[in-house]
């Protein structure tokens, strides 16, 4: 027995399902795309001609159910999950299937950028519940620079100038302080905050698979604040996503 390792490993726990719904293979395909926005999946769904995928341990109409897609010979799964890092723990039973990239797409409040804007993050200031368990605090929480340039490239082909900055991941989105706010800013290069990306960053890190995060900016919490849900130009950012997400996918290459 391993006194240092956890009781229960993603592993153990699929391998239990597997023999509770009597399935020999779980082909979760090369690439993961998830979000907390259920709308934008359901968006990919339609526009990739996605098929509920049946041998998974959650069914496809439930909150985790995963839906199959391919594009130039990439197989690809789409997944909607709830709000919070809590949430992103569930992409590590998809991880151990040897899913080779994540995409993340989320909304978030803006720090120095407009409503509408796009934010590319490179890194996360993580100070959520998830991060510290699979990253120690001090480790830089960062992605490949290849992806960023790919995502930041699949955007302006849509006429979409992108920010690119750290995010600030929290788990408590009435506690955006503004002095912090200002700090992060103005020293750590922050353009957004929101409450799952430095999750889905460490807990890819902690895996050592690719990974990176597209966020629509729907507010501005500094220097001012402002909610911007209806604005016309968040809309039309907002419609943009899955197309970026395409054209994102088509330009990746996977070891």
């Amino acid at each position: 027995m391993d006194e240092c390792g956890p009781v229960i490993n993603p592993k153990n726990f699929i391998e239990y399902y597997k023999r509770r719904k009597g399935l020999k293979k779980i082909d979760v395909g090369d690439i993961l795309v998830v979000s907390p926005i259920s709308d934008l999946i359901k968006k990919l769904i339609k526009k990739f001609n996605a098929v509920p995928l049946k041998e998974w341990m959650y069914s496809p109409d439930s909150r985790w159910g995963l839906y199959k897609a391919k594009i130039d010979n990439k197989n690809i799964s789409l997944m909607s999950i709830g709000i919070g890092c809590g949430e992103v723990a569930i992409i590590e039973e998809i991880l151990v299937l040897d899913i080779k990239h994540v995409i993340f797409m989320g909304l978030a409040g803006g720090l120095g950028v407009d409503i509408g804007d796009i934010v590319i993050p490179y890194g996360a200031i993580c100070e959520e519940g998830l991060a510290k368990h699979y990253i120690p605090f001090g480790i830089p929480v960062e992605v490949s620079k290849e992806n960023i340039e790919n995502m930041a490239k699949a955007c302006k082909e849509l006429e979409i100038q992108p920010h690119i900055g750290r995010v600030w991941t929290l788990s408590a989105p009435y506690r955006e302080h503004r002095w912090k706010l200002k700090e992060y800013y103005e020293k750590w290069d922050c353009k957004a905050v929101e409450m799952e990306v430095g999750a889905v960053y460490a807990l890819t890190k902690y895996y050592n698979t690719p990974s990176i995060a597209i966020l629509g900016i729907s507010d501005i919490v500094y220097p001012e604040q402002k909610f911007g849900f209806h604005e016309e130009k968040y809309k039309r950012t907002y419609m943009k996503i899955p197309d970026i997400i395409e054209k994102y996918i088509r330009k990746i290459t996977l070891d």
